[in-house]
């Protein structure tokens, strides 16, 4: 049985590291969405990478081409896009220092260290206003590959899209810093988000409704770097994850109670 889509296997058998195995068309869809998603990059199925070359001949000629192409652009960490709106193809690695890099979609030229339109002999120039505003709204730069993040959930406990792990707060290492690990307002929020997604039969009493609310954040306080282990839940629902809304069943942690979509169980968490 595939273990993403859970059909019988009619054909090839593709062993996933985990242990797990799955069909031919679902690794194939897996791949080709890694090419647009930068979230299911690397391929992997429960935290654990598909060995490529033990799949590629699996790919066809297209995809294969397509997934090399974009697999440079996902392991640059601090990478340059070329800085026409109508264009922002990737151009390659950030610099040191100011320099041009030709963008080989348009031709234009873009500057490798602060990756606007490039400026020779000119000193770069911040982008006040995208930096003002994420003061305004308390976002943090990625350590790593200096993109801007924003917290979606109570945990500071920050995964980068280029695999960086670091503090919200302090943007330090994850777990060098004596920052708290989470946000009690945002970790409420997602607690009662969690409890209004399960009522089914509508909301309760206020009070009956806040100490459900006070349970859920307090699992929450204490999972809130769970090592999911996961079993089907049979009906439709929300998923906790990507918020994809799936008709015949999610996945439900047996110690944090998430719900969340075979995608996210297989492929993000």
């Amino acid at each position: 049985m595939c273990s993403f889509c859970r059909e019988p296997i009619d054909g090839v058998e593709i062993h996933a590291p985990c242990g797990h195995f799955w069909d031919l068309k679902c690794l194939v869809d897996l791949y080709r969405a890694a090419t647009t998603d930068e979230t299911l990059f690397p391929p992997r199925c429960c935290q654990q990478p598909f060995v490529f070359e033990e799949v590629e001949q699996y790919l066809g000629v297209d995809l294969l081409a397509t997934f090399k192409q974009i697999s440079v652009e996902f392991t640059t960490v601090d990478r340059i896009y070329c800085h026409q709106p109508t264009c922002s193809a990737f151009v390659g690695p950030a610099t040191e220092s100011p320099s041009y890099q030709i963008c080989p979609k348009c031709l234009a030229e873009t500057c490798g260290h602060c990756k606007e339109r490039a400026h020779p002999g000119n000193p770069c120039v911040d982008d006040i206003s995208i930096l003002t505003l994420a003061e305004q709204e308390g976002w943090a730069r990625c350590p790593g590959c200096k993109h801007l993040v924003e917290l979606a959930q109570g945990c500071y406990h920050i995964t980068c899209r280029c695999g960086k792990q670091f503090c919200y707060v302090c943007t330090e290492t994850w777990k060098t810093c004596p920052c708290p690990q989470w946000d009690e307002g945002r970790l409420l929020t997602t607690a009662r988000n969690y409890v209004q997604r399960e009522l089914l039969a509508g909301p309760p009493p206020e009070p009956e409704l806040q100490e459900m609310v006070e349970e859920v954040a307090e699992g929450l306080r204490v999972d809130h770097e769970c090592q999911h282990a996961w079993s089907r839940r049979a009906g439709g629902g929300e998923c906790g994850h990507c918020s994809d809304y799936l008709f015949r069943y999610l996945f439900r942690c047996e110690h944090c109670d998430m719900n969340v979509c075979s995608r996210c169980r297989h492929n993000r968490l």
